[in-house]
């Protein structure tokens, strides 16, 4: 099974088991079904201003970082919860939790 994903970054798979990533060529993410990889999500690009550089998965929601902030991204409705900002946050290329 494949699923094309321009530029693809971190994977993650959140509450909805959904395979989630990144488009750093798009400026997007996507969602997938984690057994299918049938499309379940992808906004029309761009959603964000610059390219995403790492993406994990918490509590319900999308983290995606960007340089030098993080969007905090409600994992039901899309919707922006919070953005992170840190000049320490610069150049961060992975996240965990």
């Amino acid at each position: 099974i494949t699923t094309p994903v321009l530029a693809p970054g971190c994977l993650a798979i959140d509450n909805h088991g959904y395979l989630v990533t990144t488009s750093s060529t798009n400026r997007t993410f996507v969602r997938f079904n984690a057994s299918t990889l049938a499309l379940i999500t992808q906004p029309i690009p761009p959603v964000f201003s610059i390219a995403p550089a790492t993406l994990t998965y918490y509590d319900q929601a999308y983290y995606v970082g960007f340089t030098p902030f993080i969007l905090v991204i409600d994992s039901t409705n899309l919707t922006i919860l919070s953005n992170i900002t840190a000049s320490q946050l610069d150049g961060a290329r992975d996240m965990i939790f």
